[in-house]
């Protein structure tokens, strides 16, 4: 799709399927996520993106509430890790082959590599593993 052409979009409203016309645009702003905190609970900013922990979120991003990690809450537009990949809902698990099961962990992880420039980083995403490197840069 172009920037400004019209597309129509199907959505479930109600029970029922409603067609929608909108036209594509493109981001101006700095963020992926919507305006305002979409998260509860601390967080941490590394990279470019927020995360918090899964025991405090998993209700708003519908993860498992026993998964070990933390998720993705909020990702600045050309981020490191944006550009790598990686999508608000994500739960990152291990960094580096460090396993991630707690924001406590990913704190630990990030004051102790912060002057690293590449991450190996083993994340789910609607119940599947799956890898990226993010390069700082």
């Amino acid at each position: 799709y172009k920037k400004d052409q019209s597309v129509t979009i199907q959505i479930y409203r109600n029970g029922k399927k409603i067609d929608i016309e909108v036209t594509i645009g493109e981001s101006k702003g700095e963020r992926i996520s919507k305006k305002g905190k979409s998260y509860v609970g601390p967080s941490k900013k590394f990279l470019g993106m927020v995360v918090g922990s899964v025991t405090d979120n998993y209700k708003y991003y519908g993860i498992d509430k026993k998964l070990s990690g933390v998720v993705v809450v909020d990702l600045e537009n050309k981020s490191a890790a944006a550009d790598a990949g990686l999508k608000i809902g994500d739960v990152i698990q291990t960094i580096n082959y460090i396993n991630i099961n707690s924001l406590e962990d990913f704190n630990q992880f990030v004051e102790k590599n912060k002057d690293k420039k590449e991450f190996l980083v083993k994340f789910k995403r609607r119940g599947t593993n799956r890898f990226i490197v993010i390069e700082d840069k």
